[in-house]
């Protein structure tokens, strides 16, 4: 891996993939939902919409066909912490890809016409999530784990903040976020570190800014269940709690604890919520880890008269877990998982590419796979079981129910 900060700010990553063809590029910006004024939620997703909708040097139209045209693709995404524009191209077609992505983050011009357009999509968007009952039930959990905190907003932000912005709020948030002291070049395949940062030098522009201060870390809110009332075929729910952030060391054995109980179908919930009682189609458990947070949760849909079943055996799960630990078999089981879903992920280039900018946005440096892999190695049954005692005891849960059962679920939860 080879790394560049730029004079103006903008840090250069790369990492040579010589056996392939093709080089996976992104342009990162350390700017996410979270950072979205409260008046103005879902304004950096609007953001990474409109740049795509015209600039000086292209319309919409030879934007999207930029790359298709030369087999190429073009994308991006925002999250609570970060928004990515990226593209996977031949390596001969690097200069075009930094070309029009360079266009997109400089040259956008945000006309009126399009604005009103793309508003009326994120609208649609945002109605196409709350139609999603398994969605929009996690996006409710992440509200109830961190309300009153901008961690805890929706991505998309809200049908009323959305039609509210304006031309100036989006330009004016652009400029004031868009900093090369937040921007990341990342890029991963067949490709030199040199000719990577020529290329960046040449196509941005952009002049050192201070950058304003970041917001406080999440803390979770008092209220711990929510009980949405809507007209759903299952019950959806998810369970689970604040965790640790992604340079917390004791992530590693949460990420065995997560793979044990809920990860797969060889895990505990799948085997015992699906298999041996058939209380639901779907479960499984997640993890989410930040800069300076986490989130630790399990999603599962019920029938609507087995949905309180199914929380107590997800209940009973978790305390068996924690009073009985785990055994040497499924820590096995979950070492080989863990280090061959990593191994296999750095055969793409875009994983590649996206794991060099989340070490260098979270940790501030590059971690080798060889060292991820023994810090896998070196997490015993004990940390295991140690973590699923601190994470899992009863009365740290946050619970989000949607569906019709308006009942009381309080004691359920206790």
């Amino acid at each position: 891996m080879r790394k560049t900060l730029l004079p103006n700010g903008i840090r250069v990553l790369s990492q040579r993939v010589p056996r392939v063809r093709s080089i996976s590029l992104g342009v990162w910006f350390d700017v996410g939902s979270r950072d979205d004024p409260p008046e103005q939620s879902g304004i950096s997703h609007f953001i990474e919409h409109m740049l795509f909708k015209g600039t000086k040097r292209r319309s919409d139209e030879e934007i999207a066909k930029s790359l298709e045209s030369v087999g190429g693709q073009l994308n991006a995404f925002t999250s609570r912490e970060n928004t990515c524009y990226l593209a996977r191209v031949l390596d001969e077609d690097l200069p075009l890809a930094l070309d029009v992505l360079s266009d997109l983050i400089q040259n956008s011009i945000f006309a009126p016409e399009q604005i009103e357009r793309e508003r009326g999509v994120i609208l649609e968007e945002i109605k196409d999530m709350e139609d999603s009952p398994s969605e929009l039930v996690m996006d409710n959990f992440i509200k109830l784990l961190w309300d009153g905190h901008p961690m805890g907003r929706f991505i998309l932000g809200s049908s009323d903040s959305v039609s509210s912005l304006t031309r100036e709020d989006l330009t004016g948030f652009l400029e004031r976020n868009y900093l090369p002291g937040r921007m990341v070049v990342a890029a991963a395949g067949n490709l030199s570190h040199q000719d990577l940062l020529s290329l960046v030098e040449k196509s941005f522009h952009l002049t050192p800014s201070s950058l304003m201060p970041r917001g406080d870390p999440p803390t979770s809110a008092p209220k711990r269940l929510q009980v949405i009332e809507k007209d759903t075929s299952l019950t959806h729910m998810v369970l689970g709690i604040p965790a640790y952030s992604f340079s917390d060391q004791r992530r590693y054995p949460l990420l065995f604890l997560n793979n044990i109980l809920g990860d797969g179908m060889g895990s505990r919930l799948f085997r015992t919520v699906r298999q041996r009682n058939g209380l639901a189609y779907n479960i499984y458990s997640f993890l989410d880890f930040f800069r300076d947070a986490g989130v630790f949760g399990i999603y599962w849909g019920a029938n609507h008269q087995k949905a309180k079943e199914a929380l107590k055996l997800v209940l009973s799960e978790l305390e068996r877990l924690t009073t009985q630990g785990i055994t040497d078999q499924e820590m096995a089981y979950a070492k080989s998982r863990l280090k061959g879903a990593l191994v296999l992920s750095q055969e793409s280039t875009t994983a590649r590419m996206e794991r060099l900018a989340q070490l260098e946005f979270f940790l501030g440096k590059y971690i080798p796979l060889s060292r991820t892999l023994k810090e896998i190695d070196a997490v015993d049954k004990e940390a295991v079981t140690w973590v699923a005692k601190e994470c899992l005891s009863s009365p740290k849960f946050f619970l989000s129910v949607l569906g019709p059962n308006g009942e009381d679920w309080e004691k359920d939860l206790v």
